[in-house]
């Protein structure tokens, strides 16, 4: 069974899954860097934007979900080809239908454990000004037309927070927790 992990850019979901990868024993896989991966000529999520649009970038997030969804649990595509990956989904994934829709059909199939990565706006700011200078500018495209980072993530989160909550077996709130304490608590708590 796949472990995915969902939250808002910040949260923590690629990092965490390498470590619970190593954890367990499994394979890490990053949706984000899938997907980029079909662009070949860019080398960032925001490239891939400005030369394809955004709807380019959701139809192949879109198709790496149907991917996950096969009669043999073994994702088709791109993705390693293991029964248990422990996947870091992107963040707007899960807000594109026919992603949401695989997705909830994975769940219902015992196929996948969704697990949403919460974390308070404030929180999310630090982390992701704290990250190396520039990086969520060139490589993440700007979500909102919001005058700063922290106005952009409350109305991220607004519009994602009931989604992914729908979505999720469970809520990990990650606000004061490292990457460390959140693994141990889904190793402990969901596997």
């Amino acid at each position: 069974m796949h472990l995915i992990l969902i939250g808002l850019r910040g949260s923590g979901k690629s990092a965490v899954a390498r470590r619970l990868a190593n954890l367990l024993w499994k394979t890490a896989a990053d949706s984000d860097k899938l997907a980029l991966a079909h662009f070949e000529e860019a080398d960032s999520i925001t490239q891939v934007w400005e030369n394809h649009g955004e709807h380019a970038w959701r139809a192949v997030e879109a198709e790496l979900c149907a991917q996950l969804n096969t009669d043999d649990g073994i994702p088709a595509g791109n993705w390693p080809q293991e029964t248990d990956l422990i996947i870091a989904l992107g963040g707007g994934v899960p807000m594109v239908p026919d992603a949401a829709t695989a997705l909830a059909q994975l769940r219902q199939a015992k196929q996948a454990r969704i697990l949403y990565l919460a974390c308070r706006p404030e929180v999310l700011c630090a982390r992701l000004q704290s990250q190396v200078a520039g990086l969520l500018d060139e490589s993440r495209p700007p979500l909102t037309d919001a005058d700063n980072l922290l106005d952009e993530i409350r109305q991220v989160a607004t519009e994602r927070d009931p989604v992914y909550r729908d979505l999720a077996d469970g809520v990990v709130d990650v606000s004061d927790l490292t990457v460390d304490q959140v693994s141990n608590h889904i190793v402990k708590s969901y596997m």
